[in-house]
């Protein structure tokens, strides 16, 4: 009987893989960027903590991952015991189920979940301003026995307080902050407390930069990009390091369908060791810090001052690159027909599901998350970056509805004033009068809509006092010089008059005389 009601709600064993051929396609492509992962862990054969030296422009999303590699299972898993975006029902509906599928196979010795402590993890702080003291302080804090009552309350507060600007969690336990400030700066880790272990699985060193240091080229080939990568190329004997140009893996290609989209890269400036010289050389060294980074970013706070001036005016290169993916939605199947292997052992039709339905025991897909909109109210000449938060997945950009490629944006804009990055951000290098009442949108390579942005655009401060000045000068120096007319005017008619006076005066003394 337990068999019957394991099979009837967990049919693992007997049916066929019923996965849809949308399910099917994103799962291998979740694992072809595990297997990919794993292989940069391994070439970059770190023996110590994964401390990560890292750069962010002014008032761009940050997102820093928890967890490097995670498989799909895995993935799932986390998803399983962190649903940030789920209601608390929810939860603990899925909790419930989760114990009674758990009992039901364990006793059967057909399954084994990993311990949910396993990723309870948590994310700490440490600002520059509290030196090395080692204050840890949590970024969110989570906790987990607050009642309804409570947790509506906490709701309630971060709705008022501005939740857009604060930090968050998503889905595999990744760090998100929506519009890193200078007040963002400092050390953060992913790690898991117990009796007597911090287990760090992530460490981060955030450095934010105002300026935009980024050239733009349309790629040509891997000889012009090698070109581009030794033009970074600097060494400091002195110091022992030397810098060279890094490029990043290409993005998910940005719009799918027969028109095609953009794949882009970032070709990054990094100083490392010079060759034949040790990580542990710089123990005893001013330089010490390079055991844990191993690498850190030309631009970084961390760069010696002495070399500051040489490698910080090295810029970063965004690549661009055509690219063609078929759309997921258009190959979707309108039918899943489910095999079953019967009593006889042969192939039998078990169900016939229509698109959009599932069985009891499958997973369900994430529901779309609800549209972001975004009014900024913003100065003329500022910079802005437009971020849409997908992380890995392939990002379109759209003007007034229209949509925008980097090749498009460079015709319009031949300085380079706005361009799209390697991290699919819309970056705006600073702010005219034309850029009023505009209307950015972002979406997904198949075109659902995530996040919109509607800018307004004031004139600059400084320049308005200035126009102010200016128009206040027009005017007085205007009053003036029709002062000066009518005074003119006024004596002008004044002295003639005292003429004509005079001169009838005299006429009529004159005349007097003659008549005496």
């Amino acid at each position: 009987v337990l068999t019957d009601l394991l099979c009837a709600f967990f049919p693992i064993a007997r049916a066929k893989d019923s996965r849809s051929e949308l399910e099917k396609e994103e799962y291998n492509s979740k694992l072809h960027r595990f297997y990919r992962c794993m292989q940069i862990r391994d070439e970059r054969n770190q023996s110590f903590v994964n401390v990560r030296a890292i750069i962010v422009i002014r008032d761009a999303e940050l997102n820093m991952r928890c967890f490097d590699c995670l498989s799909p299972e895995e993935q799932n898993e986390v998803e399983e015991i962190w649903k940030p975006n789920e209601s608390f029902l929810g939860k603990k509906a899925h909790q419930i189920f989760d114990k009674i599928k758990e009992s039901i196979l364990s006793s059967l010795n057909l399954y084994k979940r990993r311990e949910s402590k396993e990723w309870k993890y948590h994310w700490e702080r440490a600002k520059f301003s509290n030196g090395l003291d080692g204050k840890w302080k949590d970024v969110i804090q989570i906790k987990e026995s607050l009642s309804v009552v409570d947790k509506t309350i906490e709701v309630l507060k971060r709705k008022i307080s501005g939740s857009r600007r604060r930090p968050k969690i998503d889905d595999h336990f990744e760090l998100t902050l929506p519009a890193v400030t200078k007040n963002e700066m400092g050390w953060y880790r992913c790690v898991k407390h117990t009796e007597k272990t911090i287990h760090v699985a992530s460490m981060y060193y955030v450095d934010v930069i105002s300026n935009i240091s980024s050239r733009l080229v349309f790629y040509s080939g891997e000889n012009e990009s090698k070109k581009i990568e030794n033009g970074m190329q600097r060494t400091f004997k002195e110091f022992q390091l030397h810098s060279r140009g890094v490029p990043t893996e290409w993005s998910a290609c940005s719009r799918c369908g027969p028109k095609g989209g953009e794949t882009r890269r970032k070709i990054k400036c990094i100083v490392s060791p010079i060759d034949g010289v040790e990580i542990h050389e710089f123990a005893n060294s001013r330089l010490s810090y390079m055991q844990i980074f191993g690498e850190i970013p030309c631009r970084s706070s961390l760069i010696p001052n002495k070399l500051r001036s040489e490698l910080w005016k090295i810029e970063d290169v965004e690549e661009i690159a055509k690219c063609h993916v078929p759309c997921r939605n258009a190959s979707m199947q309108t039918t899943r027909i489910i095999e079953e292997k019967n009593e006889f052992g042969r192939k039998a039709v078990a169900d016939v599901l229509p698109r959009g339905e599932y069985r009891l025991n499958e997973r369900l897909p994430p529901l779309r998350k609800a549209v972001q909109r975004n009014t900024i109210r913003a100065i003329e000449k500022d910079p802005y970056v437009l971020s849409c938060g997908l992380g890995e997945e392939g990002v379109q950009w759209k003007l007034n509805e229209i949509y925008i490629s980097s090749t498009i944006l460079a015709l319009v804009y031949p300085d380079n004033r706005i361009f799209i990055n390697a991290e699919h951000q819309l970056i705006i290098k600073y702010l005219t009068m034309d850029d009023d009442n505009t209307f950015y949108s972002c979406h997904t390579a198949e075109g659902e809509v995530i996040r919109t942005f509607s800018l307004t655009v004031n004139q600059n401060k400084q320049q308005r006092e200035i126009i102010a000045y200016v128009n206040f000068g027009i005017r007085f120096g205007a009053f003036v010089l029709i002062l000066i007319m009518v005074l003119s005017v006024v004596l002008n008619t004044s002295v003639q008059s005292e003429i004509y006076r005079r001169a009838a005066s005299i006429q009529k003394f004159q005349q007097t005389q003659r008549n005496r």
